[in-house]
Order: structure tokens, then C-alpha cells, then sequence
């Protein structure tokens, strides 16, 4: 998933490159996928968005 990541921010790196830096760089790099299951927030100029 990071190589994947990777390729879309940085399309010009090519993918042995990106694999020898988080070969090395490993220990050091957390990726975490975040699910968000609710969203709220309040209803202010509503009648900007919803007609």
C-alpha cells in the first residue's frame, strides 16, 4: 500500500526507487488508515447549499 501511495503523490519516482527507501527508511514510517464513520457539524447558511 505505501508503494501504491507513493505513485500517485510522486508519479516521476520510479517504483524500485520508492521500494529502496521504505526498504531502508522502514522502522521509521507508520501508515494508518482511518475509516470515518460519522460526520457532523452544524446547519449554518444552509440555504447556500441546499435549495
Amino acid at each position: 500500500m505505501t508503494v501504491k501511495l507513493s505513485e500517485t503523490q510522486f508519479p516521476m519516482a520510479e517504483k524500485k526507487s520508492i521500494e529502496e527507501v521504505y526498504d531502508s527508511a522502514h522502522k521509521f514510517i507508520d501508515l494508518w488508515e482511518i475509516e470515518i464513520s460519522e460526520i457532523t457539524g452544524k446547519g449554518r447558511n444552509k440555504h447556500l447549499y441546499f435549495k
